[in-house]
């Protein structure tokens, strides 16, 4: 596989990844806020 061929894929799974990075983030959060309000 020549390089510009992986760089394309990378740049084409970044924006997944960085989406899934934060939807994470944003449910821990949202966890973390429930049990703080529930306890």
């Amino acid at each position: 596989m020549p390089p510009t061929l992986i760089k394309r894929k990378q740049n084409l799974y970044t924006p997944f990844l960085t989406a899934s990075k934060g939807i994470i983030q944003t449910s821990h959060n949202m966890s973390l806020l429930f049990l703080s309000i529930f306890r």
